[in-house]
């Protein structure tokens, strides 16, 4: 190989702190972008989209964390952690208030005074978490923290993976392979009777092979991977609307137990409510009947062929096998 085939290879598929560097980049500068939006509180997506960078960014760090120095990793996971919990208070709200909408369909209009109730309750708290979280990010604190990441991103870093620091996309697929292997473990013991927690868990990691194969897929040698991901947003749609219906439900559980106001009538108050409970209750049972064909389709063999061909291995582990 000459000097210039050799030059070209190098900057084509970046080593393993060289990728990490360059998304950490990337995801800082969407974060910023969404900023005045969170800021402002006007438009609900800046926060939302604000919130996903953060997982992203979470993911990145805690999935690529021996290749980031110890300070580092720690300071990253305190301070993004920190982040997301200031702003999650907050999301909820913005989810509850989105799903009046759908509330209004299910309920028949002589109990629309429930909805009308826990609408102002919702807002009274969305606006102070709104002035909570826009405190926090006006601190020196996040000031600081945005400062560091975007100086850490910047600089030269000498890979910290052995043996042989691999190139980033290795290091992907190892990580890929991983969590994917986990995931066929932790669905395959999912049944009818498992609890909530037990299909938000495998929510959880579904969203971080989601953003390790878009990671893998940003620089060479990573390639297409759409059709790794369509089975997997199936499964995590299915997954997402189990947990919505889920934390929807409990909040309005919640909710009830507060005494209606005293110019309300007590009688619908309390029945349009539970007619919601119900509802999202019927909601969750849907989802668990979809989840079983939607992890079948993701643990398909021709599934299970893409991600062994993505990630070099030779076997593949059936769901269900120790």
């Amino acid at each position: 190989m000459n000097d210039s085939s050799h030059l070209e290879e190098c900057i084509t598929a970046p080593s393993g702190a060289e990728g990490v560097k360059r998304i950490l980049t990337g995801l800082l500068n969407e974060l910023e972008g969404y900023e005045k939006g969170v800021r402002t509180g006007e438009d609900v997506k800046c926060l939302h989209n604000y919130r996903v960078v953060l997982r992203r960014a979470r993911v990145a760090v805690s999935q690529f964390r021996r290749i980031l120095p110890p300070d580092a990793h720690a300071y990253l996971t305190g301070e993004l952690r920190w982040l997301g919990r200031e702003s999650g208070a907050l999301r909820d709200y913005d989810v509850y208030l989105e799903a009046l909408e759908s509330y209004q369909e299910w309920l028949p209009a002589e109990l629309h005074s429930s909805l009308r109730i826990f609408r102002e309750h919702l807002l009274e708290n969305r606006n102070t978490e709104q002035e909570k979280f826009t405190r926090a990010i006006s601190e020196n604190r996040y000031h600081q923290f945005i400062a560091w990441w975007r100086k850490f991103s910047g600089e030269d870093q000498a890979d910290g993976e052995t043996p042989g620091n691999p190139d980033f996309a290795a290091v992907c697929r190892r990580r890929i392979w991983r969590i994917y292997r986990r995931m066929l473990r932790e669905g395959a013991l999912i049944c009818k009777d498992s609890p909530a927690a037990a299909l938000h868990e495998l929510r959880k990691d579904g969203k971080k092979l989601r953003y390790l194969l878009e990671f893998y897929s940003q620089y060479p040698p990573g390639g297409k991977t759409g059709k790794l991901t369509s089975r997997l947003r199936q499964l995590l749609a299915i997954l997402g609307k189990h947990q919505d219906a889920e934390v929807q439900a409990e909040a309005l559980i919640q909710f009830s137990q507060r005494p209606p106001p005293e110019d309300a009538d007590a009688n619908s108050f309390f029945l349009g409510l539970g007619m919601l409970i119900g509802h999202l209750n019927a909601l969750k049972i849907q989802a668990r009947k979809d989840f079983e064909a939607g992890f079948q389709k993701f643990s398909s063999d021709k599934n299970r062929r893409r991600f062994r061909s993505l990630c070099g291995r030779r076997s593949l582990i059936r769901a269900g096998d120790s």
